[in-house]
């Protein structure tokens, strides 16, 4: 990896089950619809509903916009035959072949939100690697997941699996301002709510490079990696019936909500 990383960091293990950031989280189609297309290959089925007021529905710019993110996403995953397609107001069809569709449905539509959060004297004991972010702690991040520039596959110094993250210029002044007023101090990494680790700051400079790592398999790194360099889902969505499928291939028209 080019420039320093996070030396040895993060320690913590943590599982991340799959997402992106800005407005909220995602939750999937609570009953998916399998079908065998003409060529054998299994799909699966899923309706994905904006969660936006009805005076505000969503713009055909902003279900674009995430239909792109959960392509980006799946490609870096390289699933094959995917497709997302926009189906009536407010309204995604999410077709993924069958096998680890769970898993990917997952990573497709997770919130994905990063942050790197100084973490207060007065919560050392409660910011606890694996866990949630304590309720009420609360200070300005140091960085958000606008301040990554990218995200790719890594080692860490003891040859496991990581992800190197490289920030954008801004990310990285930001970050070595705060890291030279802060030796000692420790700051989390939370994705999605969750506390990937707690390190504390041994350098005063970082290049704009940084390494999460930890317990990862290859399948979590990249699923952590397709979530953060993917960029946001632009709005949240909520569980939506599915529905049949027509002529064996998921259907891009006439869902009614």
């Amino acid at each position: 990896m080019d420039g320093r990383s996070f030396r040895s960091l993060l320690r913590a293990a943590v599982i991340v089950a799959g997402s992106a950031l800005v407005l909220s989280g995602c939750a999937l189609a609570s009953r998916v619809v399998t079908v065998a297309q003409g060529d054998g290959v299994v799909t699966t089925c899923t309706v994905l509903v904006l969660d936006t007021p009805a005076a505000a529905p969503a713009s055909a710019a902003e279900l674009d916009a995430i239909a792109g993110v959960i392509r980006a996403r799946m490609e870096a995953l390289d699933v094959p035959g995917v497709t997302v397609d926009v189906i009536g107001p407010d309204m995604l069809m999410l077709g993924l072949p069958a096998g680890d569709d769970a898993a990917w449905r997952a990573v497709a539509t997770r919130p994905g939100r990063l942050s790197f959060v100084p973490v207060p004297p007065a919560f050392d004991q409660q910011v606890v690697d694996g866990e949630p972010m304590p309720a009420g702690m609360g200070p300005t991040p140091i960085l958000t997941e606008a301040d990554i520039a990218s995200a790719s596959a890594a080692e860490d110094q003891l040859g496991q699996p990581a992800v190197a993250v490289t920030l954008t210029p801004e990310g990285a002044v930001a970050f070595d301002a705060w890291a030279a007023d802060n030796v000692g101090r420790r700051f989390a990494i939370v994705v999605d709510g969750v506390v990937l680790a707690a390190p504390v700051i041994r350098e005063a400079r970082f290049n704009g490079q940084a390494q999460i790592s930890g317990s990862f398999t290859p399948e979590e790194v990249g699923a952590l990696i397709a979530a953060l360099d993917s960029g946001p889902l632009p709005a949240p969505l909520t569980e939506l019936v599915t529905t049949s499928p027509v002529d064996g291939a998921c259907p891009a028209m006439g869902i009614e909500p």
